[in-house]
């Protein structure tokens, strides 16, 4: 989406006071989405220096499952700048504590983070937040599953570029998740609701990896 496009939409969703426009300044535009309750950021585009100051990544992830920031951000900002257009942050977490202090961070009710919490959820995405939530500890724990089911099928263990692809996908997905549930002006004609579908969503995200691999290690 062109940036005057952007501004042009807003600004009637404003005029039919489905939105309220909180503030804009050179590079973004700040709403508050009376239907939904919640502010949301709209990035013209995005500079690595802007981006990596909004992904988090646990010191409690042990370090060699731990992403790269630099090589994330420039991962990132190779992805249409229509699928980062509403993204707020990017968390790694590896633990509840985590969860807690993610929660702490954004001055919400501690139950946020039980819920955020999923039990074999490899990523969230936070739609009141627009943020994108990337459980470590559970990709790493499918990783291993992997490995041990090719370990008893007597074929080389891949643990390391299982976890590095499984890692890629489940951020380009949620990523992909936040861009299609959380932007209001998104043409319909471009795309099209279904494109919000788990499946989609999957698709874009595994197409993205198999054709721009998955270099955040």
């Amino acid at each position: 989406m062109r940036k005057e496009d952007i501004i042009h939409s807003l600004h009637k969703l404003a005029d039919e006071d489905d939105i309220q426009i909180l503030g804009s300044s050179r590079n973004a535009m700040y709403i508050y989405d009376n239907e939904d309750g919640k502010e949301i950021t709209y990035t013209f585009q995005r500079s690595k220096t802007g981006l990596a100051k909004h992904i988090h990544i646990s010191k409690r992830i042990p370090r060699k499952y731990r992403p790269n920031k630099q090589k994330l951000v420039a991962y990132l900002l190779a992805l249409p700048n229509d699928v980062l257009l509403t993204l707020n942050e990017v968390w790694f977490l590896w633990d509840e504590d985590d969860y807690e202090m993610m929660t702490d961070y954004h001055d919400v009710d501690s139950a946020w983070s039980e819920w955020l919490y999923g039990e074999d959820e490899l990523g969230k995405m936070w739609f009141d937040q627009n943020t994108v939530i990337i459980n470590m500890q559970n990709i790493v724990n499918s990783a291993l599953e992997e490995e041990y089911e090719d370990y008893k099928m007597g074929i080389h263990s891949h643990f390391e570029s299982d976890l590095q692809e499984q890692t890629a996908i489940t951020v380009v997905h949620e990523i992909r998740h936040c861009m299609m549930d959380t932007n209001i002006i998104l043409p319909e004609d471009e795309y099209p609701l279904d494109l919000a579908s788990e499946e989609n969503v999957e698709a874009f995200a595994r197409e993205w990896v198999q054709f721009h691999g998955y270099n955040i290690f």
